[in-house]
């Protein structure tokens, strides 16, 4: 049984998705972002660098930057911290 912290597996998802489904779904970079995010104590800039080895430290902390506006992303983020704290009511 898969838990909050399990990454998705890409082929678990459907094959086709409409556009309006697929704005909903995170690609894989922005899960191991997110995974090292919260794995490394918050440092966004330092998990962008662990996913992506070979950019800059600049580069790194505007895209990190970037990833952390994207409400898809900051939801999963804020629900895999209600999880770990233990709030299961919205």
């Amino acid at each position: 049984m898969p838990t909050l912290m399990d990454p998705v597996v890409v082929r678990d998802l459907p094959a086709r998705l409409s556009r309006r489904s697929a704005q909903h779904v995170l690609r894989c970079n922005d899960l191991l972002f997110i995974n090292e995010y919260l794995a490394n104590g918050r440092n966004a800039t330092q998990a962008y660098r662990k996913v992506h080895p070979k950019s800059s430290y600049e580069c790194a902390g505007v895209q990190a930057s970037r990833l952390l506006d994207k409400p898809r992303v900051t939801q999963e983020i804020a629900k895999r911290i209600k999880h770990e704290a233990g709030i299961t009511k919205a």
